[in-house]
């Protein structure tokens, strides 16, 4: 069984999933962080270049009163990128999304260090590059979750609001944009603003909600269109899927009559051989598996006419556990010979009305497949569920588990497509959890599966619980 306080991830049958891009709830995929990563390299040492020029003319021009420290600051972010690169180069060899987005983020804090520590040395609240903490800040909402571009929101206001508290204080010596302006000094008039509390308490104010403002208006924007771009693509998988049973239809319709006819007028030869009662038990035993292989060809090209037609279920009242103890019977003979151990729990549910044999056709599918999953030994266990296990008590619930391998999370959303498929080449058709779906939705019920990476998969069956014909009748 499954753990329950392990993180697993579930998808139910039928619903549209991403692919290949993230839901609002979602992470950037590995790639792309990576790719965003040689983009911050790059667009660091632009910022490098950039400012060091900007320093060189504004000492020039006597702009601001000391560029040493300046210079010593870019040097740092220099160096910084370095690091930097040679990180986004050992991260290129392991791909992991967490690592990336930590990454990401150790890299935009150092930027916010270099940032307010070239403001604090060049005018502070004085300085218009200010406002460059919110390109920072559109980065961060673009890339990474909320709790870390928020994150980043906090740390940015928290530097910047902090060199500013300080030269208003006087616990920071405060280093004025401008040192000469027509003919007077600059510190004596700028101080008539800054050091105003009023001011400065004001633009704090302004400056933090700007950028929590910022990081929520472009995260809302990012995910709304990471959503509409997973409909878009779920749309189109859903088209191809259908494109391919229209396929799929004009081939079953063909291997109905060129397949199906011959094969009747071969089982009843062998019915005909069987009756004759022969006296050889081992000419019995041959026509019977002979009988078995036929009808196995038989319910192979019933499989594909199933998922191109609607085919009326033909109900009746059945016991449960029976059918599932019979479709345990009839797993294929590779599966009855896997290292699984299979082990049943039936509750007693009593008479359900269902189509037996497509019923227990759709078990076969989910059980062999959870036998396959543990070909190298584990668990399989199969249960019938019933009252307050089950979210309605008008509903049954049939449960497989096993203990193997799990399913990669990119694929649990695929899982139900026709023709999709996790196993070897020529191991799987990729039409058994696509037939088990359409048979459950036939039954007015559906189907779900969630699964551990490396602890098992889990398939829940719920169908509706109707009463038997003849229950009804006694009531009238």
């Amino acid at each position: 069984m499954i753990p329950s306080d392990e993180p697993r991830t579930v998808w139910p049958a039928g619903s549209a999933a991403p692919a290949g891009s993230p839901g609002p709830a979602e992470a950037w995929p590995p790639e792309y962080l990576l790719e965003r990563m040689a983009w911050l390299l790059r667009l660091r040492w632009i910022a490098v270049a950039g400012v060091s020029f900007a320093i060189i003319c504004a000492a020039g021009l006597r702009v601001v009163p000391e560029s040493l420290p300046l210079l010593a600051i870019v040097l740092g972010l220099a160096a910084f990128n370095v690091y930097a690169w040679s990180r986004w180069r050992t991260l290129s060899g392991r791909l992991s999304t967490v690592r990336l987005e930590a990454a990401i983020f150790s890299q935009l804090v150092g930027d916010l260090v270099a940032l307010a520590l070239l403001l604090h040395y060049s005018g502070g609240v004085e300085n218009p590059f200010a406002m460059f903490f919110a390109f920072h800040m559109t980065i961060a909402a673009m890339l990474l979750p909320s709790r870390l571009s928020l994150s980043l929101a906090l740390i940015a206001a928290s530097l910047h609001g902090g060199t500013v508290l300080g030269e208003f204080a006087g616990v920071l010596d405060h280093h004025p944009l401008f040192t000469v302006v027509h003919g007077f000094d600059q510190p004596e008039h700028s101080a008539l603003l800054w050091a105003t509390p009023t001011f400065v308490l004001g633009y704090l104010l302004s400056f933090s909600l700007m950028l929590f403002g910022i990081t929520y208006f472009v995260q809302s924007v990012v995910e709304r269109h990471r959503h509409v771009e997973a409909l878009r693509r779920g749309h189109e998988r859903v088209a191809v899927s259908r494109e391919r049973l229209a396929r799929v239809g004009a081939l079953a319709a063909g291997v109905a009559h060129a397949v199906r006819n011959p094969l009747h007028g071969l089982i009843n030869s062998m019915d005909l051989l069987a009756a004759k009662n022969t006296a050889d038990s081992s000419e019995r035993e041959t026509l019977a598996l002979m009988g078995e292989a036929c009808r196995r060809i038989e319910a192979v090209t019933q499989r594909l006419l199933v998922l191109t037609r609607e085919d009326p279920l033909c109900k009746s009242p059945h016991d449960l556990g029976h059918l599932v103890q019979e479709a345990v019977r009839w797993l294929p003979h590779g599966a009855r010979g896997s290292a699984a151990r299979i082990e049943t729990r039936l509750d007693p549910i009593g008479a359900v009305e269902v189509d037996a044999n497509r019923l227990t056709e759709a078990l076969i599918n989910v059980i062999d497949n959870a036998v396959d999953a543990c070909r190298d030994g584990g668990v399989v266990s199969v249960r019938t569920l019933l009252g307050p296990e089950v979210s309605d008590s008008d509903t049954v619930c049939i449960e497989v588990s096993d203990t193997g391998a799990g399913i990669a999370a990119e694929d649990l959303a695929k899982v139900f497509d026709p023709f999709f498929t996790t196993k070897a080449a020529g191991e799987g058709t990729g039409l058994g959890l696509a037939l088990t779906r359409q048979i459950v939705e036939g039954h007015g019920g559906e189907v779900s599966i969630d699964s551990t990476p490396g602890k098992g998969t889990r398939v829940r069956i719920l169908i509706p619980r109707e009463e038997p014909a003849s229950k009804e009748g006694a009531g009238t």
